[in-house]
């Protein structure tokens, strides 16, 4: 007989899969399948223990792969406020009407 807890320890291999993949949207996509299936849960029962327990484990992993991806976006970030700054110094000065023209003659 199949149970609540079950069906969670199912989301949560999909959802490992999806992070293998690199499918982050994949992931958080089965969220609310999970809330679904806890919402409906029983209180767990000794049979629904090592259920509980490997999705405890794959959330873990989860969570790693999720927080190397919120850093990886944020160093993204850092790259391209760089960038914009390098070309800040390409504008003309206030009240000049046209752009600097690099290497220009006269």
């Amino acid at each position: 007989m199949s149970t609540a807890y079950d069906r969670l320890l199912q989301l949560a291999q999909c959802q490992a899969e999806a992070a293998e993949r690199g499918d982050i949207d994949g992931v958080l996509g089965l969220m609310p399948d999970r809330a679904r299936a806890l919402a409906g849960a029983a209180p767990a029962t000794m049979a629904d223990h090592g259920a509980i327990r490997e999705v405890l484990r794959l959330d873990r992993d989860l969570a790693t792969v999720i927080r190397q991806r919120m850093i990886g976006i944020r160093n993204e970030a850092r790259g391209l406020q760089h960038g914009r700054s390098a070309l800040q110094g390409y504008r003309p000065p206030a009240g000049e009407r046209r752009p600097r023209r690099l290497n220009a003659l006269g």
